[in-house]
């Protein structure tokens, strides 16, 4: 193992020290188990990047120089710091093997399936085809050269705005947040509680949340880098989808900092799951029912929601049985939902509000997925707290449930009806709390439901819900 380490490294200017432990841990998963973040640490003038792993053996380190030097601290180096050595072959090595250690980056041929639209609690996110974001309703406050731009302002004729970030995936929750094109995820426009949004250290026996600070300036979250899609629910926790086929979950858990005089929240890796290529979107106001992961075989695969609203990442995620090959997924507080690759949905959950669209009414939790009579060709899905929505091959959108369904219904609408026809043309469905947003062919957007932070961009905040779909001032996002 020492000396395939060593033949991992670089010459100099090529060490990159993240993918190395990444490389290590691919390679040898049973002595550096996947799971850890990086630390920096300095030791006998050197300058470290470090990772941990806790087993049967106590703890092992890993530490890589800037210089390509790697150490090692632990059973398997007798427990003191021990050069591995250095190569000079990294790019031989580790580029064979890149592809098996990040197998969603976009040099191994993997194809992310591109999202526009990013609907939230109180705010929307577009990803415009040039890459820039977008944003109107909560999350249109961002911080430039130290001028701030206040709530309810608009350019002339519009509520949308330009960020000034370019990213390659978006996501709304709590608050806006982006994965940038270096792989890390910025989040502005935001009330963050504690200090883990930056991976900061609160005192010893500070109580959690130590503060309460509100983000303007787009700032960077405490995740793992090489990050390619991230998802929130409504009380700010984040999942976060890495090249490496592996999810973490942020806060995540409080923990000792390496230094050992304080605490800071540390995003914790999900066990139990295979490669993954794409996490469900979330539209819950809690993490009860859980997330649906998407593998790159196509399962499906549930990460556990818990009472109080979090994500229990410690807990293995299991399979969902009963389904065919997936293609994506979305979760709302008591529902879940799966679209297959043959264009079929599946449902499961609470029927409160008529959600399962089985045509019945009633308080009833269906465990077992469930196919959705009367759609197919379905190529979207989202959820609200109370409404489904599917979109299909000829661009029609299907809606039913109760609360912003796109037309006036007195009453819950138990199977799927159409919000309109093919002449629209809708390609993608977003779906927020108490709103919804969809993408036409020719790069429009249409929204509906509540508007009282200007989230639907059809014009200033409002307590009047907009019923029907009403066209999106001033945005084309092709």
């Amino acid at each position: 193992m020492r000396h395939a380490l060593a033949a991992a490294m670089s010459e100099a200017p090529a060490v990159d020290p993240e993918a190395l432990l990444d490389w290590a841990e691919t390679t040898y998963p049973a002595e550096f188990p996947k799971g850890t973040l990086s630390w920096h640490v300095q030791h006998g003038g050197l300058d470290f990047t470090v990772r941990a792993y806790a087993g049967p053996w106590g703890w092992r380190y890993l530490g890589v120089t800037p210089d390509g030097e790697v150490y090692g601290l632990g059973d398997f180096t007798q427990d003191r710091l021990q050069r591995l050595g250095q190569a000079s072959d990294w790019s031989a090595r580790l580029q064979a093997d890149r592809c098996s250690v990040y197998p969603l980056a976009p040099a191994c041929g993997w194809q992310q399936e591109r999202r526009t639209l990013a609907a939230g609690m109180d705010g929307t996110a577009a990803l415009r085809s040039d890459g820039r974001v977008l944003a109107w309703g909560m999350g249109t406050v961002v911080r430039w050269s130290n001028v701030d731009v206040p709530y309810g302002t608009t350019t002339p004729g519009t509520q949308v705005r330009d960020t000034g970030l370019d990213a390659r995936w978006i996501g709304h929750g709590l608050a806006p947040r982006a994965v940038g094109l270096d792989g890390t995820v910025l989040i502005w426009d935001a009330y963050l509680g504690g200090l883990w949004a930056t991976g900061d250290e609160f005192p010893e026996g500070a109580a959690f949340p130590a503060v309460m600070y509100r983000v303007t300036t787009p700032t960077r979250l405490h995740l793992p880098d090489r990050i390619v899609q991230i998802e929130e629910d409504f009380q700010g926790t984040s999942a976060a989808l890495r090249e490496d086929g592996s999810v973490w979950i942020g806060p995540g858990q409080n923990a000792r900092s390496p230094n050992g005089v304080g605490h800071r929240y540390v995003p914790v890796r999900v066990t139990g799951l295979p490669v993954v290529r794409a996490l469900g979107r979330s539209s819950a106001a809690r993490a009860e029912v859980g997330l649906v992961a998407i593998g790159l075989d196509d399962s499906a695969w549930r990460i556990q929601g818990a009472a109080d609203g979090s994500y229990q990442a410690t807990h293995p995620a299991q399979r969902i049985p009963g389904l065919p090959a997936a293609k994506s997924a979305a979760c709302a507080e008591r529902n879940c939902m799966v679209l297959a690759q043959d264009g079929s949905v599946w449902v499961w959950g609470s029927n409160a509000h008529g959600a399962l669209g089985n045509g019945q009414l009633e308080d009833v939790v269906v465990d077992v997925p469930t196919r959705v009579a009367g759609l197919t060709d379905i190529v979207d899905v989202a959820l609200t707290a109370t409404a489904a929505f599917a979109v299909d091959r000829q661009g029609q959108l299907w809606s039913w449930g109760e609360g912003p369904l796109g037309y006036a219904s007195a009453a819950p609408v138990l199977q799927p009806r159409a919000v309109f026809g093919a002449e629209r043309q809708a390609v993608e469905v977003s779906a927020g709390r108490g709103f919804v947003v969809v993408r036409q062919r020719d790069g429009t957007v249409v929204s509906w439901g509540v508007n009282d932070m200007g989230q639907l961009g059809i014009g200033p905040p409002s307590r009047d819900v907009q019923v029907t779909p009403a066209r999106v001032i001033g945005i084309r996002l092709f």
